[in-house]
């Protein structure tokens, strides 16, 4: 190890824009490697604001990749946080996912991380938009959630298993909005570039405890509108018609279904008895259970996109070249998609009615 020390200086010499110390970076921590971007900070502080092609510096790169000890080595040295990419993704963007697109799951982890920044920079960090979707970091962490279906409440998990998907980006929410509270949770009110706040996006991903927690937060959210006219509460309501009209209905009482909604009692699995169970989990209906019960808990007025609001959204769209075909100001139920309907579907329920 030390016998590397002394050719340190020709390696950080040798290129202008090396990247000597994002190689440290990316090492395995561990003591040796700990020691080793410790020298190169002390000896090479110029490292530290070299950009990688991704516009990376180290520090940024140490964030992307949850390298705690690196970064913390980074912090105490005087690196610049404020720093952004050539996506313009500020450090928080870079936690919660990172430049490979790797979703952060570990609370823990991103605590941590959160800690070595400046808290006076973490409330601007929260606005702040950046990528293709120009998103601010809780809505690209939120886009970036794959689907999943919430786990069964009557059935029984071990203690000692580990988070599912839904528990994790619930903890994970919670991390984030407390991070908010100082802001009043202005982050909510950006629009992305298709023109959506995180509260509508979370009813599009059919995230129903997430719905829940923003909210809370801020219930003034749920007659926000975007920027084609529709509050996530219409957005519920219209994503749960069509679920609803699109497809043929269920097998009636009688009919040999296999589905436990129609199935005998006596022919009934035991679990589907216990209280709270659901016999088919459906994501419209449950977010509109939500959005429902909020807005009669706290009625609010509606809140109108403004011509302004509108317009930006308008222009990053074209900028994008993603208006092609379709014209602005139009809902998403107005636009045609494939059907759902299956006339064949329809007429095999025949023999049931």
């Amino acid at each position: 190890m030390f016998c590397l020390f002394s050719n340190f200086d020709e390696i950080a010499d040798h290129k202008k824009d090396n990247l000597v110390l994002h190689s440290a970076i990316l090492s395995e921590p561990n003591d040796e490697s700990v020691r080793l971007v410790q020298y190169l900070v002390d000896h090479h502080p110029e490292c530290m604001e070299v950009r990688s092609t991704e516009g990376l510096t180290p520090l940024a790169l140490a964030m992307s990749h949850h390298k705690v000890r690196f970064a913390r080595i980074l912090v105490d040295a005087g690196a610049n946080q404020a720093v952004r990419d050539k996506e313009a993704r500020n450090l928080l963007h870079l936690i919660l996912v990172s430049d490979g697109g790797r979703i952060c799951k570990h609370s823990n982890r991103f605590t941590k991380l959160l800690d070595l920044l400046d808290k006076q920079l973490l409330a601007t960090m929260l606005t702040e938009r950046a990528g293709k979707g120009s998103r601010t970091p809780f809505s690209r962490w939120l886009h970036a959630q794959p689907h999943f279906t919430p786990a069964d409440p009557a059935i029984p998990r071990p203690s000692n298993t580990p988070q599912t998907d839904e528990e994790i980006i619930t903890c994970m929410t919670s991390l984030i909005l407390d991070l908010a509270d100082s802001t009043d949770q202005k982050h909510l009110e950006v629009f992305d570039e298709a023109g959506n706040t995180p509260v509508h996006d979370a009813v599009k991903k059919g995230f129903p405890q997430v719905l829940g927690l923003l909210l809370d937060r801020r219930p003034d959210m749920l007659n926000r509108e975007n920027a084609t006219g529709t509050t996530p509460l219409e957005m519920a309501v219209d994503a749960w018609v069509n679920k609803t009209t699109s497809a043929p209905p269920v097998s009636p009482p009688g009919s040999t279904s296999t589905h436990p909604e129609w199935q005998n009692a006596i022919h009934r699995a035991p679990r589907f008895f216990i209280a709270g169970c659901r016999l088919k989990y459906d994501q419209e209906k449950e977010m509109l259970r939500v959005c429902q019960e909020r807005a009669q808990q706290r009625p609010g007025k509606r809140r109108l996109v403004s011509l302004f609001e509108a317009n930006e959204v308008a222009k990053r769209l074209a900028a994008a070249g993603r208006v092609t075909g379709r014209r602005f100001g139009a809902r998403d139920d107005d636009v045609c998609t494939d059907s759902e309907d299956d006339p064949e579907g329809w007429g095999s329920m025949s023999g049931h009615w």
